[in-house]
């Protein structure tokens, strides 16, 4: 279909011929099967030139005297001027058909963004509480993998605790405490080192005298049979500078607050290693002294956190 430019040709020839009807007339009618946007000719300079066949009218040449050519050229005028009236008609119909496609369009565009616009509110709803969920999700995962974690560890420390009882062991102040006493002294410090850690657990440190009273009755039901008293290896150090007990954390300890049996601690430099003596003859000679580290003694007791 042509657009508005499609009717300058019409304009045109129509002032071509009335420029022409002083010499000639044309008698013309609308050619069947023609409409004015199909059968549109090109603009032609002079009615010699005008293709009848390519035009929406039959035309008919007659030659006429010039005097009378204000009437035909009336006639020619009003015939293109009907034409040019069907034509605009045509064109306003189109134009009109144009503005309601466009109106149409541009509702479905306001519903369409519309919609979209709820679309993205909603997006934007469920995001937040997507993210809040996964916050809340998060917590949970953290507090049951700390439970989980609790559990675990309870669950691990009442294995160590059945083990520690099953194998002898006293359990006393979250530690594990067992001797390893043999009937002749054949075990030095180093050895006592090793020895413990073969259970994975360190040499014993007492802290005070009520532990000391503890692990002495426990070190008693270790006696083997027929040895009336032992020596064991303990896990401190005693410094002679300062008459105090030295432990794994670096803290240090008088030692007075400790039993010593009779005549110790001594001052001898090479006595810094503890042990502890246990007797069941029922001597009161019993605690602890200071030893070399590379004399031998029966045996050692351990400790293991639980």
């Amino acid at each position: 279909m042509y657009g508005w430019n499609n009717s300058i040709p019409v304009v045109i020839f129509a002032i071509s011929l009335g420029s022409v009807a002083s010499d000639e007339e044309l008698k013309c009618k609308a050619r069947p099967g023609c409409h004015v946007w199909s059968c549109d000719p090109d603009p032609v300079p002079s009615i010699d030139n005008l293709d009848l066949s390519e035009f929406p009218i039959t035309c008919k040449r007659t030659t006429h005297s010039t005097t009378d050519s204000s009437s035909h050229v009336s006639a020619g005028s009003e015939i293109f001027y009907r034409l040019l009236m069907s034509f605009t008609e045509d064109i306003t119909t189109v134009e009109r058909g144009i503005d309601l496609v466009k109106n149409q369009t541009s509702q479905d565009l306001l519903q369409t963004k519309s919609e979209l616009e709820n679309s993205i509110t909603n997006l934007t709803r469920l995001s937040e509480e997507l993210f809040k969920e996964i916050l809340e999700l998060r917590q949970s995962i953290a507090f049951l993998t700390k439970t989980n974690q609790k559990l675990e560890q309870n669950v691990s420390d009442m294995m160590e605790k059945d083990d520690c009882r099953r194998r002898g062991g006293l359990l006393h102040s979250g530690k594990c405490f067992n001797t390893h006493i043999s009937s002749s002294a054949n075990m030095s410090y180093e050895q006592a080192i090793v020895e413990c850690a073969k259970h994975r657990a360190l040499m014993t440190e007492i802290h005070d005298r009520v532990q000391q009273t503890e692990l002495y009755n426990f070190a008693l039901t270790k006696m083997p049979a027929g040895i009336p008293r032992v020596n064991i290896w303990l896990g401190m150090e005693y410094k002679r500078l300062t008459s105090t007990l030295l432990y794994r954390s670096g803290m240090e300890k008088h030692s007075h607050q400790l039993h010593w049996r009779s005549g110790y601690p001594t001052s001898r430099r090479s006595h810094k290693y503890m042990v502890i003596y246990i007797r069941n003859d029922g001597d009161s000679n019993f605690g602890l002294w200071n030893y070399p580290g590379a004399k031998l003694l029966h045996g050692v007791m351990c400790e293991k956190e639980i």
